[in-house]
């Protein structure tokens, strides 16, 4: 170095201007950055809000209360889907409503009656559950014999749905309905009958179980009622562990 052309104050100087547009441009970088990460943090939060909608503000939403909405044909396995859903879920009240929409729209949908009444026999609604399950009964106009319904069985396991019905729904499983509210009404003897039609020789489908050890239990048969609510609770019926404990020791 030739220190005869070494300028102490000058060399500082440089070196602070420089220090200070390394600071600078730190400083810089650090503020794009930030600003680049609330931007991608707006960014996303939209995308939530326009792509991650709640089943309540999707496409087909459940119209309000009260309005007479008509269902396309094609809308109304979405609904009924989506009531049954909301059953499993445990809020009976919004599936029903979803049927309701159906039924206002498609008055001769069995498929939605039969779901109707269960959910409303949940509710302990049973009057009008069983509405429901009349009226499912008259659309498939069944035989009567008395108050016994009578003829051919319609599950068929390689026919899940009978042919050309889009929303039936089997007989067994309206009978079923038909059966359970009958028990929660008082009429024993009905319930029984119903019962021992919809029950099924070489599979179940329907956990008939649980409802005839419950009858059986009034008919003070309780050794064939813990039989049944065995068999029922094997099928996943959580409520007849409390009659397998209480009654059959």
């Amino acid at each position: 170095m030739d220190f005869k052309s070494f300028k102490p104050k000058i060399q500082k100087a440089r070196y602070q201007f420089v220090r200070i547009m390394e600071i600078k441009t730190e400083k810089i970088y650090i503020i794009v950055m930030h600003k680049m990460k609330n931007i991608l943090f707006v960014f996303s939060v939209l995308f939530c809000v326009l792509s991650c909608k709640p089943k309540s503000t999707q496409d087909n939403v459940l119209p309000p209360e009260g309005s007479k909405v008509h269902l396309a044909q094609d809308q109304v396995r979405s609904y009924i889907d989506r009531a049954i859903d909301d059953s499993i879920d445990g809020d009976y009240e919004s599936a029903i409503a979803y049927l309701d929409t159906v039924i206002n729209s498609h008055p001769n949908t069995i498929e939605a009656y039969t779901w109707r009444a269960e959910y409303k026999r949940m509710l302990e609604r049973y009057d009008e559950a069983m509405n429901d399950v009349n009226k499912a009964l008259g659309l498939k106009n069944v035989q009567y014999d008395g108050n016994d319904i009578i003829g051919p069985h319609e599950f068929d396991y390689k026919k899940p749905f009978p042919p050309g019905n889009k929303f039936d729904i089997e007989l067994e499983f309206v009978v079923y309905e038909r059966a359970a509210v009958n028990y929660h009404l008082g009429n024993f003897d009905q319930a029984f009958k119903d019962l021992k039609f919809c029950k099924l020789e070489t599979s179940q489908p329907i956990n008939t179980h649980y409802y005839m050890g419950l009858l059986l239990l009034e008919f003070g048969r309780n050794e064939e009622a813990c039989v049944e609510f065995e068999i029922s609770f094997s099928f996943g019926e959580e409520a007849a562990l409390y009659y397998l404990e209480e009654y059959c020791g």
